[in-house]
């Protein structure tokens, strides 16, 4: 339900006491950066709130983005904020260098946010400490 966008379900689901860590952390990531990159910041929230737990740990989907950086990278501040109350760390690698993570060891939200010209996360990330 959260992959498609639902909340409704979503919400009808957690009311009805499911758990929505009873999946692996690569599912959950996944239903995580989709959402985010279709910019259901409030199925994230929703998620978040109630329980779901992010781990930073790359998704094989995305090859190595974790949430965070996914959010970095599009500039979505107020999902970086959200992420980072949560327990996100804006140090994690992503695991596979790309076009815009140069190096073997890959890049944090901020080289990715850089890359991409969002100088609005950058600036965020830098406040964040």
């Amino acid at each position: 339900a959260a992959f498609w966008g639902n909340q409704n379900v979503v919400k009808a689901l957690l009311d009805a006491g499911a758990d929505p860590n009873s999946r692996p952390w690569q599912i959950r990531e996944r239903i995580l950066c989709e959402l985010i990159l279709s910019e259901r910041f409030d199925i994230a929230d929703f998620l978040l709130h109630n329980g779901l737990d992010i781990k930073n740990t790359p998704s094989i989907r995305f090859s190595g983005d974790i949430a965070f950086q996914i959010a970095a990278k599009y500039g979505h501040i107020s999902i970086m904020h959200r992420l980072l109350e949560y327990g996100a760390n804006p140090n994690a690698r992503r695991i596979r260098p790309d076009n815009y993570c140069v190096g073997e060891n890959g890049c944090t939200a901020i080289e990715a946010a850089a890359w991409n010209g969002r100088l609005d996360a950058v600036q965020s990330l830098l406040q964040s400490g």
